[in-house]
């Protein structure tokens, strides 16, 4: 009877060295394979696409000011697409939120820029 739990216990062990073993020698043939080289990400109609005011720094206040009020404007588009996709009931709350947003927007970008309406 004592002879049983010391049988288990042995194969415990040797399982247990035997898995040490087999992860240290797949690490170690896994590292030492060179692997290919990562390929170069393309999307098509990307590189001679983009209009040239893209790659352009705003420098003067005004063309910081439009580009900022153009980003707010898009972002409180995006803010209202959602809203109408809201039942019925929420969508006078969720409109109302995201104009209050958009105007508190404008109003940290009429700060920081100036106002060039």
């Amino acid at each position: 009877m004592n002879r049983y739990p010391s049988q288990v216990l042995g194969s415990v062990v040797r399982l247990v060295i035997f898995g040490f073993s087999l992860t240290f020698v797949t690490t170690t043939s896994f590292a030492q394979r060179e692997l290919p080289p990562i390929p170069a990400i393309v999307w098509p109609g990307t590189a001679d696409s983009d209009p040239a005011r893209w790659s352009e720094e705003d420098i003067t206040p005004e063309q910081k000011f439009k580009t900022a009020r153009a980003e707010a404007l898009a972002a409180h588009q995006d803010a209202q697409n959602a809203c109408k996709s809201m039942p019925i009931e929420d969508q006078r709350i969720c409109l109302a939120q995201a104009r209050v947003v958009f105007e508190s927007e404008m109003n940290d970008i009429r700060q920081r820029f100036g106002d060039f309406r």
